[in-house]
């Protein structure tokens, strides 16, 4: 099963959703037999390229992201050498519980 379909958030795959909603359409009883799995199955490829292509288009971001993010951290550590990690990783999620617990009365 495939999440809603959507012409706008697949631009890429439009066409093919087009025909597999056509071909639900036309057959509201012969779709659960197998009918349209041929527009199934081109849905399913399309988006698997379109999120693969997505994935390789955002790697270069992520990549300097994750080397800014250890650079502030080794940073912080060499500020304040009684700093270790494990105690950066506390003391964010320390933060970011109190900030996602409700207040209290």
């Amino acid at each position: 099963m495939h999440p809603k379909l959507s012409k706008f958030k697949t631009p890429n795959c439009a066409r093919e959703i087009e025909n597999l909603e056509r071909c639900h359409a036309e057959n509201p009883f012969l779709k659960f037999f197998n009918v349209c799995t041929d527009y199934h199955l081109a849905v399913a490829r399309c988006m698997r390229e379109e999120k693969r292509r997505k994935i390789e288009e955002a790697r270069p971001t992520a990549s300097r992201n994750k080397a800014l993010a250890e650079k502030l951290l080794r940073e912080s550590i060499r500020k304040d050498p009684g700093l270790e990690e494990r105690d950066l990783a506390k003391s964010y999620s320390k933060t970011q519980k109190e900030n996602s617990s409700p207040p209290t009365p």
